[in-house]
This record gives C-alpha cells, structure tokens and sequence, in this order.
C-alpha cells in the first residue's frame, strides 16, 4: 500500500512539476530566442528554480505543515490548498488563492498565446492565425467551464505532446542513436 502511494504521489508530482515550469518541453526557448544567450540561460535556470524549489516547496510546505488536514481526502487540489492557507490566515486566504490562480492562469494564456501563434504560422501559414485564435477562445471557454480531473488530463496530454518531439531529438542526439532507431 505504501509503494502504490509514493507512486502515485511521485507521478502527479511530476505531472504537476512539468506543468508548472515546463522544463525540457521547449517552449522557454521561444521566450529566451531573442535575447542574449548568455543573460537568456540564466534567466531559465533561476526560471526554473524559482518555480520549483521556492513556490512548490512553499506549496507543499505549506500543506504538510497544517495539523490535521489529510490531503489524501481531497480529490481537488485547488480545495486543500485553500484550505491550508485558511488554517493559518483565516477565511481571506481562500479569496487570495482564487484571485492568485485566477492571475496565474491568465498570465499564462497571455504567455502561450504568442508562442502557439508563432508555431501555427510556421507549419500552417498566415491563414492559420483567425483559426487558432478561435481555437484558443474556445479552449479558455471550455477551460473554465470543464471539470478539474478532466482539464488536468488534457493538461497532461498536451504537454506529453510537447515534450515527445524533445525526447525524440534527445534520443538521435546519443552517440549510439540515429534517426532510424526512432521511426
């Protein structure tokens, strides 16, 4: 029983963790093309740092230390995460993890939109732009609108399509690899 949940807990966190700062996936490179290299892979390793070893431990600090919550008895995480802050600042701190999310997410669509634009003209063309634009206003629509373990799955999905071009690359980068032993 104890494996089956450190499994579990390792594989959500991971998810989560890729989620949070993408690492490996690619799309911080379209951030960092422009600038100098040099200044550009620091900035993407205090990115990173900061996303995972300040804000998750917070996180997860925060909702290890309440005493007498159970986080295994939640099924959404945004819910125990209220919940643990409320323990320690009141009935505030769940209007502050809502508008905190609420930010978070938009910044990020703010974030993505211009990357995602970018990638739908270099493979569709300029004619593309109307139609991915569309696509991401139905997306945030549906976003807002769907369940949490549904969404989380989609989430998934997206960014394990992401990082397989990655991981491809990675693999006819190895000195032993080649392009055939991928197709």
């Amino acid at each position: 029983m104890t494996a089956s949940v450190l499994v579990q807990s390792m594989t959500v966190g991971i998810r989560r963790g890729v989620f949070s700062n993408e690492a490996g996936l690619g799309s911080s490179a379209l951030f960092h093309a422009e600038g100098e290299p040099e200044i550009q892979k620091k900035w993407a390793a205090a990115e990173v740092f900061a996303d995972t070893v300040i804000c998750c431990t917070a996180t997860a600090l925060a909702i290890l230390t309440v005493p007498g919550l159970r986080p295994a008895a939640y099924t959404d995480g945004s819910v125990l995460l209220a919940d643990a802050f409320a323990s320690g600042f009141g009935d505030a701190a769940g209007l502050f993890v809502s508008a905190a999310m609420l930010l978070f997410a938009f910044a990020t669509m703010i974030g993505w939109f211009p990357c995602g634009l970018s990638a739908a003209e270099m493979l569709f063309g300029s004619k593309s732009r109307p139609v991915f634009t569309a696509l991401c206003v139905l997306a945030a629509m549906t976003g807002a609108l769907g369940s949490p373990a549904w969404l989380w799955a989609f989430c998934d999905l997206c960014n394990g399509c992401m990082a397989l071009p990655n991981l491809c690359a990675l693999l006819m980068l190895h000195p032993g690899g080649s392009r055939d032993n991928i197709i």
